[in-house]
C-alpha cells in the first residue's frame, strides 16, 4: 500500500515538474509601411517577413511553453516584449518595441494591427507649408527659446522607437509633477503642468493654453488666443499672435512628418 502511495505522489510530482502552459511571446502584428508621400513601400523589411506590393505584413504569432511550477509561484502572468526592425535601402532604419507587464498571459488570438508606418527617405527634405496644418501641439524650454510642435497624428499612433523619441522631445516640457530635480522644472513653483493646442487653418492660428495648478484652491486656467504664422524661404517661421511667448522669428531647426524643432531668432 505505501509502494502504490508513493508511486502515486511520484508520478504527481512529476506530472507537475513537467508540465507546461502556453505563454504569449508575440502577438499577431499588421500593419502597413508608407512613404513620406503615403506611398506604399514593396519589399520592406519588417522583423522576419517583408512588405507586399501595398506595403502590408504580417507577423505571425509567437507562443512558448512555462513550466506549471514556476508559473504556480510566479502567482502572475509574465511580461512580454516585443521587438523587431524595420529597415529597407534608401530609407532611415527604424524599429518597433513595446512592453506589456503581464503581456505573456494575453489570449493566444491577440492581434495588434499598427496601422501605417511611416519611412523617411535618406537625405529626404519636409516642406512645412505641408506639413504645418490642422492640429497640433506646442512645447517650450524653461528659457522659452526653444520650441517644439507635434502633430496630434503622433499621439494617435503606434510609436515606433524613432517617432517615440521626437515626441519625448515635446514631452519633457509639459509636466513638472513627476520631476524632483528643481533645475529640470519647466514652469513657477504653483504650476504643474501647461498644454498648447494649435489649431492650424491656412496661415491662421487658434491656440488653447491649458494650465494646471499644484495648488488645489486654485483653478485651472483655460485660455485661447489668436494669430498667424509665416514661413520664410530660408526656413525661418515668423509668428505673429496674441499669445506673446509665441511672437516673432524661429529657425526651423528639424521637421519631419508629423514633428518641428524650432529655434527663436
Amino acid at each position: 500500500m505505501n509502494f502504490i502511495r508513493k508511486s502515486f505522489y511520484f508520478f504527481l510530482l512529476s506530472l507537475i515538474l513537467s508540465s507546461c502552459i502556453k505563454r504569449l511571446g508575440r502577438p499577431e502584428i499588421t500593419g502597413r509601411l508608407l512613404d513620406y508621400n503615403g506611398k506604399p513601400i514593396e519589399n520592406c523589411i519588417v522583423g522576419e517577413t517583408k512588405t507586399d506590393a501595398n506595403g502590408q505584413f504580417h507577423l505571425s504569432t509567437k507562443t512558448y511553453n512555462a513550466f506549471f511550477l514556476t508559473e504556480i509561484f510566479a502567482m502572475e502572468a509574465p511580461p512580454m516584449m516585443v521587438s523587431f526592425e524595420i529597415k529597407k535601402s534608401g530609407y532611415d532604419e527604424d524599429c518597433f518595441e513595446a512592453f506589456h507587464k503581464y503581456g505573456g498571459g494575453l489570449q493566444k488570438d491577440t492581434k495588434w494591427n499598427l496601422g501605417d508606418i511611416f519611412l523617411r527617405k535618406k537625405g529626404e527634405t519636409v516642406d512645412v507649408n505641408q506639413i504645418f496644418k490642422d492640429n497640433w501641439k506646442l512645447s517650450f524650454t524653461k528659457s522659452k527659446d526653444t520650441m517644439y510642435l507635434v502633430s496630434q497624428k503622433l499621439e494617435n499612433r503606434n510609436l515606433t522607437v524613432r517617432s517615440s523619441e521626437l515626441y519625448s522631445l515635446y514631452d519633457q516640457f509639459t509636466s513638472d509633477y513627476a520631476k524632483t530635480d528643481s533645475l529640470k522644472k519647466v514652469f513657477p513653483k504653483d504650476v504643474g503642468s501647461r498644454e498648447i493646442k494649435l489649431q492650424i487653418q491656412d496661415k491662421n492660428l487658434k491656440i488653447d493654453v491649458l494650465t494646471k495648478y499644484m495648488i488645489r484652491d486654485k483653478e485651472d486656467d483655460s485660455l485661447r488666443y489668436f494669430g498667424t504664422w509665416n514661413l520664410a524661404k530660408d526656413s525661418v517661421m515668423t509668428f505673429n499672435t496674441s499669445y506673446k511667448d509665441l511672437n516673432g522669428n524661429f529657425k526651423v531647426l528639424k521637421s519631419d512628418l508629423f514633428f518641428l524643432q524650432l529655434k527663436k531668432l
